[in-house]
């Protein structure tokens, strides 16, 4: 049951979204109409499709300025991860999504799998992490992450 509604919510937001990961933003305005964890779920896409293609600029957009502990040691990090192996695939499901002023937690249960650039071989990991996001010019940006990111293998 848990497997059918976890394809059945990556797929509505998939198509919910599809402007989201096309590169549209999700903007503060447009944040009161939606659930939160509808929103959580096309930033979490959003940021893992970026990330996935490689698409360093549009990647480092998606960060704060202020993130925490450190905006470009985190990049340094998953620019390292992504070097190191092929991101093939991530089923994610939102634990938890809450707004509280000008920030969304996303608790997010994944796994991902990955293909090592030298073997080829496959790996299947899987975590959880907290994605705090902040809205700073008409976006929510990420403002920190805790615990198994995503975006480090």
């Amino acid at each position: 049951m848990k497997n059918i509604f976890l394809i059945m919510s990556i797929v509505f937001s998939c198509f919910m979204f599809s402007g989201c990961v096309s590169g549209q933003a999700v903007s503060i305005q447009e944040a009161p109409s939606l659930n939160k964890r509808a929103l959580a779920e096309s930033l979490v896409q959003k940021d893992w499709n970026l990330f996935a293609s490689f698409q360093r600029q549009g990647f480092s957009d998606r960060i704060s300025s202020d993130f925490l502990p450190d905006k470009y040691a985190f990049l340094n990090e998953a620019e390292a991860s992504f070097f190191g192996a092929v991101p093939v695939d991530l089923s994610f499901a939102i634990d938890k999504a809450l707004i509280k002023n000008n920030k969304l937690a996303v608790t997010v249960v994944w796994q991902r799998k990955t293909a090592n650039r030298e073997s080829g071989n496959l790996t299947l990991t899987e975590g959880e992490c907290t994605v705090v996001y902040r809205q700073e010019n008409g976006q929510w940006l990420i403002y920190k992450i805790q615990g198994n990111s995503i975006f480090i293998f």
